[in-house]
């Protein structure tokens, strides 16, 4: 079951789709399909009231005519009888034949699309069964046949059901579509929980957040707009496990780095800095970059309505050949910087300086840095920094993908002081 539930949340539209389609056709299907009716007519074997014996030999008999009453010659006599052309051998998948030796009673049951005619083909083959046995010299008590019933054309078909089949074809359907998803999910290398990132990862894996973004509300980040969920837990816990795995507490310049298909770099890295912000602390949050996502976060391109906007645009400050926007998060003492677009790339001594400028006026730089595949300053900023996170994104980060971020990061020195995963969900 636990390994249920996550493959149905990714592939929800998938079984969706599945059952929806699955459940249409059945409905085509069965509304397409003529109607079929069903007749009945019942003889009796043996005397209506007779002694015990003539009663157990009746119920034998009985077997006996449910056996003959689909023979060859009865059926091609019921054929000739109602005026069908060709073999009798046709109606034998029409006529279905009971037998009871407890009530001696023969039930010739006939299906036909049309409800006259399935009617007539029960008759058919009793009257034949009938003369059939009188034609033998059946004259004991326990060998007679007397029509008890005969069939009349029913007024409701039998089928084609469309109260069953449509939920038949939707159940295919949902299963079809399950089997194809654990397919095509066991296809898809990428990494899905903390034993996943563990297992590729040749550093400490430090837990997993709930990497979603939160609908609508007064506060962007989920420890300031959410203080008690869940969600925000995880990045409290985060920020403890940081502080006391490292020798010294906690560093003062972190990068949080995104893995290849990472999407949720900057919100992680905010969360933490909001963390830290609220213990106290005076936290420079460093977007490193393309800044698109703290931008989104915060409405930092200053298009957002002044009472709406998280962030409000504070004076920018010139640190060597880097002009940072600085912008201040209403309602906190978080202060976002972001340096502004330049032709050059950036080297290492300008990152170092940066964080070295910003670390005068701060306690901690905690710094964003899209992936690697992305953008190649993500590599001088790890440089730079004190201590760099990785962050895989769950369902997107493909496994094969942590090792060679790790390896490159350990060739320019980076101090990669263990991984996390980001999640949409903690269920």
């Amino acid at each position: 079951m636990s390994a249920v539930l996550p493959l149905v949340r990714r592939w929800w539209w998938l079984l969706a789709v599945g059952t929806l389609a699955a459940g249409f056709v059945g409905f085509l299907v069965a509304s397409r399909v003529p109607p079929t009716y069903e007749a009945q007519a019942r003889l009796l074997v043996g005397p209506l009231s007779t002694d015990l014996d003539t009663q157990r030999a009746a119920g034998d008999q009985t077997r006996t005519y449910a056996e003959v009453a689909t023979a060859a010659p009865i059926l091609q006599g019921a054929a000739t009888r109602i005026g069908l052309q060709g073999s009798g051998r046709q109606l034998k998948s029409k006529v279905d034949v009971t037998a009871s030796d407890v009530t001696r009673l023969l039930a010739i049951r006939a299906h036909d699309r049309n409800p006259q005619q399935a009617a007539a083909i029960a008759n058919a083959v009793g009257s034949e069964l009938v003369e059939w046995a009188s034609q033998r010299g059946v004259t004991s008590p326990e060998g007679r046949l007397t029509v008890v019933e005969s069939a009349s054309p029913p007024t409701h078909s039998t089928g084609p059901s469309t109260l069953l089949i449509v939920p038949l074809a939707a159940l295919a359907g949902l299963l079809g579509a399950f089997g194809l998803a654990a397919l095509v999910d066991s296809l898809i290398k990428v990494v899905r929980s903390e034993e996943d990132l563990a297992s590729v990862a040749p550093v400490d894996v430090l837990g997993a957040v709930d990497g979603r973004s939160l609908p609508r509300s007064s506060r962007p980040l989920v420890v300031d707009a959410r203080p008690n969920s869940k969600a925000a837990a995880t990045y409290r816990l985060l920020v403890a496990k940081i502080e006391m795995g490292g020798r010294n507490g906690l560093p003062r310049s972190l990068l949080v780095l995104e893995a290849p298909g990472g999407r949720s770099g900057g919100r992680l890295a905010a969360n933490l800095a909001a963390v830290l912000t609220n213990t106290g602390k005076r936290v420079v949050l460093l977007d490193g970059g393309p800044g698109d996502e703290l931008t989104a976060l915060f409405g930092l391109d200053g298009q957002a309505d002044r009472r709406t906007a998280f962030a409000r645009r504070a004076r920018p400050v010139r640190i060597g050949q880097l002009t940072l926007d600085r912008f201040r998060v209403r309602g906190s003492d978080l202060l976002i910087v972001r340096p502004r677009p330049r032709l050059e790339p950036l080297d290492l001594a300008q990152a170092t300086e940066t964080i070295d400028s910003l670390l005068g006026e701060a306690d901690l730089v905690v710094l964003t840095a899209s992936s690697l595949d992305r953008s190649p300053n993500g590599l001088v900023w790890s440089r730079a920094a004190q201590a760099t996170l990785v962050v895989a994104e769950s369902g997107h980060t493909r496994r094969e993908q942590i090792p060679s971020t790790l390896e490159t990061l350990r060739i320019v020195k980076a101090n990669v002081i263990g991984a996390v995963l980001s999640r949409d969900s903690l269920l």
